[in-house]
């Protein structure tokens, strides 16, 4: 955490990736993000406060010494100072990646409200979220491998790095290919026939009971 805090100060962009979990990100996501604010938060929180104490000190030196200076040296050092550069205190630019099982962009929608309300409350520029669905049958392999199931991908995955390498936001065009359905040559009902199927046979082989209640097994 430490690493990844410090590195922070020098990355130009953040790309966020993270699955979905029914409608949101996963608990142990969403308590990063959590700690991520907490920390950064509490360090700025610090830092004003000794910046403030050092500038009644600095401000306290300038005006006993100012006074001593003639007119024209102290306009000349007013003159001299430089202006803040709003620019070199914003953090990186910070955008999303929420994939999911469910071929619904709905789905995935409070997920990325959720990165982008983190990054609005860090004051990292948000410059939005590329949003995949269906990819359950990509299962950690390349995309190349997987073929035709991931042609949204590759394709949105395409166009979405190029406006990142830019630092531009994403555009309407890119997150519209995104949340094309990989399963749009097939009827909703056989598409969902083989996502159930696929669900099934998944769960046989880890041994999972899906008519199970959740917690039953610890009362």
């Amino acid at each position: 955490m430490e690493r990844f805090l410090a590195a922070t100060r020098h990355y130009e962009s953040i790309v966020f990736a993270s699955p979905l979990y029914f409608d949101g990100l996963p608990a142990v996501t969403q308590a990063f993000l959590e700690r991520v604010y907490r920390i950064l938060v509490d360090r700025s929180l610090a830092g004003e406060a000794a910046t403030a104490v050092n500038s009644i000190d600095t401000a306290r030196i300038r005006r006993r010494v100012g006074s001593r200076l003639p007119l024209a040296e102290r306009e000349k050092g007013r003159r001299a100072r430089p202006a803040p550069d709003p620019v070199s205190a914003a953090g990186p630019l910070f955008y999303g990646l929420i994939h999911s099982g469910f071929v619904e962009p709905a789905q995935r929608r409070p997920a990325i409200w959720t990165l982008e309300l983190f990054a609005r409350a860090m004051q990292w520029p948000w410059r939005g979220a590329i949003s995949l669905g269906g990819t359950s049958p990509i299962d950690g392999r390349p995309l190349d491998e997987v073929g035709r199931l991931a042609a949204v991908a590759r394709e949105g995955l395409a166009l979405a790095s190029r406006e990142i390498v830019c630092g531009r936001p994403l555009s309407t065009d890119t997150l519209l290919v995104c949340d094309r359905s990989p399963f749009a040559l097939l009827p909703r009902s056989v598409a969902m026939g083989v996502i159930n199927a696929r669900t099934r046979s998944y769960a046989r082989k880890k041994g999972i009971d899906v008519s199970a209640r959740p917690y039953s097994g610890c009362m």
